[in-house]
Formats: C-alpha cells, sequence, structure tokens
C-alpha cells in the first residue's frame, strides 16, 4: 500500500500517455479484439519496421517490479520478444531511440562505469540479433546514453557510446546486415555530424527513396548538464539538418524523422518530485537560432518540407503517445509517434512498436501495433498483449495515419474526442492512474511567432 501510494503518479514528458483506464479496457474488449485483429491483417499486407526505445538495463538486477529499472528477466523476454517479430511481422529495419543504461548519477563514478558497460552490453545484444537476422539496426541518442553522463554531449572526450561496444564499434550507427554494397542495400547517406550524434540513412537501400534522419536532440534539452557548446553544436545540427532535407527533395526521397527528447511542454505531473517542470518546453527556450528558439526553428523546418516527411519518432516519455505538430499559423504540419519504454520504472508497462507504411502511397505511415509486457506475467514470454491504432481509432485499413489525423481530427478541431480515443488507446495496463493535463501535452505550438500571411 505504501508503494502504490508513494508512486501515485502517471508520468508524460511533453506527450500524450501510457496510463491505466481499466474500465475503458473492460467495457472495450471486443474492440481490442478487433485492434488486434486489424493488426494482423494489415502487417500481412504491408511492410512494417519496429522501434524501441528506453530500455534502462541494469544487467545486476534479476527480476523486474513495476517502478524498477529493466532486470535481466525482462531484457531476455525482450530479446525473445524481438526475435519472435522478426519471424513473424517482418520488419524491414529497426529503429533503437536510445537510452540504453540504468539510471546512473553522472558524479559518482561507480555509477556512471556500471552505466557505460550496460550501454555496450545492449549494443551488443541488438547488434548480434540484427547482423543474425540480416536487418538494419539505426541507433538514435538518449540523454542517458554518453560517456560523460546524463545529458551531456554525444562525444566527450573523443569518446562515443558506440565505443562501449567492443565488437562492433566501427559499425555504428547503423548496422547493415548487408554482405555487398549497392544502391539496394542499406547504407548511410551522411554521417559529416556524427560527432554531435547526428546522420542519415537508407535502411532500404538508396534506391527505395526512404531516409531516416536521425537527430540528437540531447543537444536542444532544458539542462545544463551538456559539456560542450550547446549553442554552437543546436546550430550545427539545425543547420544540417535543413540541409539533407533539402537534399531529400533533390533526390525525390521521403524522410523518416527519429529523435529522443521531442519538443513540446512537459506535461509530466509527477508528485514525486513536487510536479517539477510541469508545463514548461522541454527544449531549451534560450537556445536560439538565428533570432528563433530552437523549437520554432524545428518548427517551421518541418513545416517547410513536410510534403517529405511521412511522420516522426520520438521516446524520451517511457510512454505511449501522439503529438500534433502545427505551423506558425496554428495549422497543422506533421504528428510525432512516441515510442514506450522497455523500462517499466515509471509504473507502465514495457512496450514496443511496430509501425506499417505503405511504399506505393509516398512511404505513407498507416497503422502502428504496440507489443505490450504485463509484468508478473505467468506466459513464457510476457508479450502477448497488443493493441493497434486503426483498432482503436476506428481507422479504415491502410488509411494514413497523418491523414487521418488531420482531416477527421484537427481540421475538425474535435480535440475533445481525439483526447478520448488517446486515452483509450493509450492504455497499457500498469498500477497508476492518470493525472496528467493532456491538453498539455497533444500539441506543439510555437512559442514567440505570429502568422504573417
Amino acid at each position: 500500500m505504501k508503494h502504490t501510494q508513494l508512486f501515485k503518479a502517471s508520468i508524460i514528458t511533453g506527450i500524450v500517455i501510457v496510463c491505466l483506464f481499466e474500465s475503458r479496457i473492460a467495457s472495450s474488449e471486443s474492440k481490442k479484439q478487433k485492434g488486434n485483429a486489424d493488426a494482423g491483417e494489415n502487417a500481412a499486407q504491408l511492410p512494417c519496421f519496429l522501434a524501441i526505445s528506453d530500455v534502462h538495463i541494469d544487467t545486476s538486477k534479476a527480476v523486474t517490479k513495476y517502478g524498477d529499472e529493466t532486470g535481466m528477466d525482462l531484457w531476455n523476454s525482450t530479446t525473445q520478444k524481438i526475435s519472435t517479430i522478426i519471424s513473424t511481422d517482418k520488419p524491414t529495419f529497426i529503429i533503437l531511440l536510445g537510452d540504453l543504461p540504468w539510471h546512473a548519477k553522472r558524479d559518482n563514478p561507480a555509477q556512471l562505469n556500471s552505466a557505460k558497460g550496460n550501454t555496450g552490453f545492449v549494443l551488443q545484444n541488438l547488434r548480434k540479433i540484427a547482423v543474425a537476422s540480416k536487418i538494419p539496426l539505426l541507433y538514435v541518442p538518449g540523454n542517458n546514453d554518453s560517456q560523460g553522463g546524463d545529458y551531456d554531449a554525444f562525444t566527450v572526450n573523443g569518446k562515443t557510446p558506440f565505443m562501449l561496444d567492443a565488437g562492433g564499434q566501427l559499425k555504428w550507427p547503423m548496422i547493415t546486415g548487408a554482405s555487398s554494397h549497392n544502391n539496394n542495400d542499406p547504407s548511410i547517406a551522411d554521417s559529416t555530424q556524427l560527432k554531435l550524434g547526428c546522420y542519415s540513412a537508407w535502411p532500404l537501400g538508396k534506391k527505395s527513396h526512404l531516409r531516416v534522419i536521425a537527430l540528437n536532440s540531447v543537444i536542444f534539452v532544458n539542462d545544463k548538464a551538456y559539456s560542450a557548446n550547446a549553442t554552437d553544436d543546436a546550430a550545427a545540427e539545425i543547420n544540417w539538418f535543413k540541409n539533407q532535407l533539402i537534399d531529400a527533395v533533390n533526390s525525390k526521397d521521403f524522410v523518416l524523422i527519429a529523435m529522443h527528447v521531442p519538443p513540446g511542454k512537459n506535461a509530466f505531473l509527477n508528485t514525486l518530485h513536487n510536479g517539477k517542470g510541469f508545463g514548461k518546453n522541454m527544449w531549451d527556450s534560450t537556445l536560439l537560432y538565428e533570432g528563433k528558439t530552437v523549437q520554432d526553428a524545428f518548427l517551421d523546418i518541418v513545416s517547410q518540407y513536410k510534403k517529405s516527411i511521412i511522420g516522426i519518432l520520438g521516446s524520451h516519455t517511457h510512454m505511449d503517445g501522439i503529438k500534433i505538430l502545427t505551423d506558425k499559423c496554428g495549422g497543422f504540419s506533421n504528428f510525432l509517434i512516441s515510442v514506450p519504454s522497455i523500462t517499466p520504472d515509471h509504473l507502465n508497462n514495457p512496450g514496443m512498436k511496430i509501425i506499417s507504411y505503405d511504399p506505393s502511397n509516398n512511404f505513407s505511415l498507416v497503422n502502428f501495433v504496440t507489443y505490450y509486457y504485463a509484468i508478473g506475467s505467468t506466459a513464457q514470454t510476457g508479450w502477448e498483449n497488443s493493441y493497434s491504432f486503426d483498432g482503436i481509432f476506428n481507422c479504415p485499413q491502410n488509411t494514413p495515419i497523418r491523414e487521418y489525423i488531420q482531416s477527421k481530427i484537427f481540421d475538425k478541431k474535435d480535440t475533445t474526442g481525439f483526447l478520448q480515443d488517446v486515452k483509450s488507446i493509450y492504455t497499457v495496463k500498469s498500477i497508476m492512474p492518470n493525472d496528467n493535463d493532456m491538453k498539455t501535452a497533444v500539441k506543439v505550438d510555437h512559442q514567440k511567432e505570429h502568422c504573417t500571411p
């Protein structure tokens, strides 16, 4: 009882959350079954990729409980589930959105060394799965991954997280799994800013015209632990990002943007920390780029090139979610899918996602299925639970998510209905209720700019 009271908060960091709505689940069991059926049908017809994030493993922990970092029992079950997904759903690539080790204190050398070892452990495990399965695996930096500690630069004293995987440090940031090198093979498109932790890649080969742009949004975060020059590094990354989109347009590529810390307000009302940070922007509003906040500059660029951008992936919140991005006139720009965490340390259930896309329709993202692990499950793997976007929102099969959100929700200003469905879809059962302001989390607005027709 004391433990439950102590953690009487659900966690969301600027994005709509995974939380407990047992009554909705109980009253919509048929809907959940339909969601699973739709997921299977869609996965059979369209290709998909697998997204995982926030492993936060502590290899010294044998058994994982709600509120814990990932222990070895959960991690072994997770890697088993990944292998199963590879066999059954046949994802064309895997994307790892960062935060690999447990939450070590950066000023504690023993803890920091432990975290480094755990980072290398996860990189090695997933690299071996990717190589054995011959599936590309892309890595995106998380705030816990730096060798300098939490929220530090990607490269510290010449050292990157990749060096912690002794057997594969030269193969990152993308494990291609390919033996030959031609335009049909997975390949890096640009790694000129890899020192900052950002790069672009063609996971399906250059001829596919699907480009993933991996950003290191840790640079943009409202945290002062960054030991390098955040202003210079942010400017360099934003410049590079814009040039990548220009190149994508010229190459007729469609772009998937991936990052760890998403833009937007912090709707993480955590009573353990007295609601610290609630309602504030997660990206540093004092960090400027050409007179704009970094967030405004990012949103302007995304809006300018929205025809080429199929969607955005984020994580960091440990929760499942969707965020609507707007342009500076308040119009719909794009959407961001949040990938849930493997760790249940925010009292959520562990989760991972397969996201379907349609190559015949400009690589539109058309559905996602969230698999989740119920802590304490008696099943062999614990990953027997799932739900789909199509099933919860009653979205017609193969309808692009972006099209559905814009036409059925944003243009009709049906945010109330959207929030209700969001509450339903993000109901991975946990031991906590939702005490967060979802309206704070659902949309990313420009901070200072006004519309100029």
